[in-house]
Parts: structure tokens; C-alpha cells; sequence
């Protein structure tokens, strides 16, 4: 396992009302102040795949190497229990879609991570029954993501009317599910998402760099029943 220092752009997203940078400006940023490797947020401003076409992609590929920087990551956001009210429009399958899309970026950048949440909590469908679509969700996705050489990587959301679902024991639980040939959960530090205001030092992640599968931030040694 490798462990590399990466830089999240959503820091520098303006999500907060703080001072924004664009992609470009992000890149030379996370290179001065001696990261590793970047972690792009997937929508807007920053890395849409509805704005980053192959030909763009190949200009930021060369730009995140010529400034020495090796380790890419994809932050994706995913909900795979969103809008359970209305059954006949196929969320899920539209996200999957999103998440192998995002996983043929990362590899078009030199990537190998592709980083998603899991879901909230819903009243229009049971608990378990959500965890069966996370898992179903999550197991296609490392499947597709897989084609390109990619790893999914989930993390514990753990927000109002979320923690049933994405807390930590769910997620482990989750992850064991998730377990096939050719793909395994493994363990990797707290998810800090950095917030204005913080040091640099503080907007640090390690990750862990496996073939591909499915990696998540919480212990495989709990249940997985």
C-alpha cells in the first residue's frame, strides 16, 4: 500500500464563499505547496464531466505532470438511496453511469481512485432495504470501474438523517458485502474534508493506492453479516 499526500480542490471550489480557484490555477497551487497528488471535486466549478472533454483532459494530464504531480484522485458525489418517493425514474442506474464516467477520467488523468459516498437515509424504503441498493450500487460500480483499471474508494457521510445508512458500521458492512474476486475493502484513514480557515497541514489526505475494487475509511474486522 501506498500512501501519498493529496490536496482536495474543493477547498478551492469557492463552496463557502471563499476565494476560488479554477483547475489550472488549483494544480499549480497543490504543486507549490509541495503535495503529491490532487483530489478533484467532480462537479462544478471544478471537474464536470459535462465540461472536460478527452482533449481537455490530456491538457490537464500534462499539466498535473509537468508540475510533479502523481497521485490523482476523483471526488465523486453519489447518493444511491436518493429520491426513493418516485421508484420509476432510475437514480441509481444514472449514478452508476456518472461513476464509470468518472472512472474513465481519473484513468485519462493518470488517476486510479474514484472516491463516492453512499446514501441517506430515507423514510420510503426500509433499512435494509436501502443497504441492498447501496450494495448493489457500489458492487456494479467497482465492476465498471475495474474496466479502467480504476478503484471505487467510499467513505462514512455522517450527517442528519444519514449515520443509519453511511455511518461507519454500515459502511463496513457495506464494504464486506461489496467484497468479490479481483476486488477487496481495505482500510484507510479519517476522511477530513478541509474547511476554510484551516492550516494547509490540516487539508491532508493519505490514501491508499490498491488495484482495483472497492476501498473504504472504516475497519474490515467489524461484521460483515
Amino acid at each position: 500500500m501506498i500512501q501519498e499526500l493529496i490536496l482536495h480542490s474543493v477547498s478551492y471550489s469557492g463552496s463557502w464563499g471563499q476565494h476560488a480557484l479554477t483547475v489550472e490555477e488549483f494544480v499549480d497551487k497543490a504543486a507549490d505547496l509541495g503535495y503529491e497528488g490532487v483530489m478533484f471535486m467532480a462537479k462544478r466549478p471544478h471537474l464536470s464531466v459535462l465540461d472536460w472533454d478527452l482533449a481537455a483532459r490530456r491538457r490537464l494530464r500534462a499539466r498535473l505532470e509537468s508540475r510533479g504531480l502523481s497521485t490523482i484522485c476523483i471526488a465523486g458525489y453519489t447518493n444511491f438511496t436518493a429520491d426513493l418517493e418516485h421508484g420509476d425514474i432510475p437514480h441509481r442506474e444514472i449514478q452508476i453511469r456518472h461513476v464509470a464516467d468518472l472512472a474513465e477520467m481519473a484513468s485519462d488523468l493518470g488517476g486510479r481512485l474514484v472516491r463516492v459516498f453512499t446514501g441517506y437515509e430515507s423514510a420510503a424504503a426500509t433499512p435494509h432495504a436501502q443497504w441492498k441498493m447501496i450494495v448493489s450500487s457500489l458492487r456494479e460500480c467497482a465492476r465498471r470501474a475495474a474496466q479502467a483499471g480504476v478503484t471505487i474508494t467510499t467513505i462514512s457521510r455522517v450527517a442528519s438523517r444519514a449515520w443509519t445508512i453511511s455511518s461507519g458500521r454500515w459502511t463496513s458492512r457495506i464494504a464486506g458485502r461489496c467484497s468479490m474476486p479481483g476486488r477487496r475493502p481495505c482500510r484507510a484513514p479519517t476522511w477530513l474534508l478541509p474547511r476554510p480557515g484551516l492550516l494547509p497541514n490540516r487539508c491532508i489526505q493519505r490514501w491508499p493506492i490498491i488495484k482495483s475494487g472497492l476501498a473504504t475509511n472504516t475497519s474490515p474486522s467489524l461484521s460483515t453479516t
